[in-house]
């Protein structure tokens, strides 16, 4: 009996050691199982974004844009459901879960880490691109200053307004006149017979530009428009089916092309701005056009004249619209001019 009560001794406090290394197994499993998270990603060696301070308008303070890399398996970059900046733009409880926090001088993305001083360097360099782009876009595109002389300014100021009480006194009311007895429709085609005509002028000026395909083309509309278009009443060249736009070359425009330069305004009464090169090639386009040998003399003067007011009918409201819209309209017309003859000019060069 005394042996019995021994092991009774001895079983007890082994089952009772048993019992409680039982529950310290099962509550601490059972804690671990509650409390486990997911272990992050390995992170790449490359940096996983670039934080890019940008200033945003309709925030009262800058904003960090993050910018996903590319991933380097995939050669592609992770794009976020929602944008960033929306975030601090309109504070308020954020419920979107992939929303990153604005990063301030002293944080960082949750995203990566930058390595120290590289990419301190590409954020400078981010910053420095995103503020000459926005100054760029304040200022608008820029464009060249186009000047030119103007020694004969207090003449040219006088036929600009000889020039202008002409046309408002003459020259728009018989225009306007001509407009009512001939419909648009008979007026253009009395354009296109007059353009027809003048083929020889635009095709010496190709050769002289050295620009063959302008003259090929030029040959091909005069022959199209000639035969079938009933002598150029019909510009049929032009159709999208032909595509044979007309060529407008002149011989001051052609003297520019080699380099010449315009010199200084000027004026010139009834025939409007010039200069002494596009005086010369005015000159020169003259007696290259078949109707400016029609005798006599004041024939081809009234077919010139005739010409003149056939374009005024069908461009009434041009000259009044500019000078409505100048401060001054004689530096906007000689402004207009510079500009207009400069893009002549350079459409050629460029396609050299």
């Amino acid at each position: 009996m005394a042996g019995e009560s021994r092991k009774e001794g001895k079983t007890i406090p082994v089952l009772r050691s048993c019992l409680i290394a039982a529950l310290a197994f099962v509550f601490l499993t059972g804690g671990c199982a509650h409390s486990h998270k997911q272990a992050p990603p390995p992170v790449s060696s490359a940096p996983a974004a670039l934080t890019r301070i940008t200033a945003d308008p309709s925030a009262s303070q800058s904003v960090a844009v993050v910018t996903a890399a590319p991933d380097p398996e995939s050669g592609s970059s992770a794009r976020p459901k929602d944008n960033p900046v929306t975030a601090a733009a309109n504070p308020g409880p954020d419920t979107s879960p992939s929303a990153a926090p604005p990063v301030g001088p002293d944080t960082q993305a949750d995203t990566g880490e930058a390595s120290g001083e590289a990419d301190e360097g590409l954020e400078d360099d981010f910053i420095a691109d995103d503020d000459e782009g926005e100054a760029d876009s304040a200022a608008g595109p820029r464009e060249e200053s186009l000047t030119i002389a103007d020694p004969w300014e207090p003449f040219n100021r006088a036929m600009y307004h000889f020039n202008d009480k002409l046309y408002f006194w003459v020259i728009k009311p018989v225009a306007q006149g001509y407009a009512k007895v001939l419909p648009e429709g008979v007026r253009i085609s009395i354009r296109n017979v007059f353009v027809n005509i003048a083929f020889p002028v635009r095709f010496v000026n190709c050769v002289l530009q050295l620009d063959l395909p302008c003259a090929a083309v030029e040959t091909g509309r005069f022959v199209i428009n000639s035969v079938w278009g009933l002598g150029g009443l019909f510009d049929l060249a032009s159709d999208e089916a032909i595509n044979l736009p007309k060529q407008r070359r002149d011989l001051g425009q052609t003297l520019g092309v080699h380099g010449i330069g315009p010199g200084f305004f000027i004026n010139w009464p009834v025939l409007g701005p010039s200069s002494p090169r596009d005086t010369i090639g005015l000159a020169g386009d003259i007696l290259m056009d078949p109707l400016a040998w029609v005798p006599p003399w004041y024939a081809a003067t009234s077919i010139a004249a005739g010409y003149k007011l056939n374009e005024t009918s069908l461009g009434i409201g041009d000259y009044e619209a500019l000078k409505e819209a100048a401060i001054d309209p004689y530096v906007a017309i000689r402004d207009a001019y510079v500009q207009y003859r400069y893009h002549k000019i350079k459409q050629v060069t460029d396609r050299k």
